[in-house]
């Protein structure tokens, strides 16, 4: 989706040409990438962060914060606090999601509880596209 908005940005359609379209990159802390091993990952995000309008570090943010563990480094936690930052800070959720547990379940389920809009996208079978 990043990479996306980076070439809608770089080479707008005539009807987005005068929207204002952000990229926020949204990280749950500082060093998400000192456990990655691969470095075409890591290069991908720190081009990100380079190109970015915005980062935004959620587990320095008073709302996101888990008392008792340091900023900056992972705890498992803090990746559904920045997915709740990020549904906090949407109109409309778009999940590439194929049903099953994990992240981006736990992310459907709490925007549900906001009650906001989901477009879901299945990467099984891209044709098919509900709303919730």
């Amino acid at each position: 989706a990043f990479d996306i908005v980076e070439d809608i940005k770089l080479n707008p359609p005539i009807q987005l040409k005068y929207i204002n379209i952000k990229q926020i990159l949204a990280m749950p802390f500082k060093n998400q990438d000192a456990k990655w091993f691969n470095p075409l990952d890591i290069d991908e995000l720190k081009h990100e962060q380079c190109v970015a309008d915005e980062v935004v570090l959620v587990d320095k943010l008073d709302r996101y914060k888990i008392k008792g563990y340091q900023e900056d480094i992972y705890y498992p936690a803090k990746m559904q606090k920045r997915n709740e930052w990020m549904i906090d800070n949407c109109d409309i959720l778009i999940a590439v999601w194929d049903g099953s547990r994990g992240g981006t379940c736990n992310c459907v389920k709490y925007c549900k509880k906001q009650n906001k809009e989901i477009i879901r996208i299945n990467p099984s079978n891209l044709s098919e596209v509900s709303i919730c």
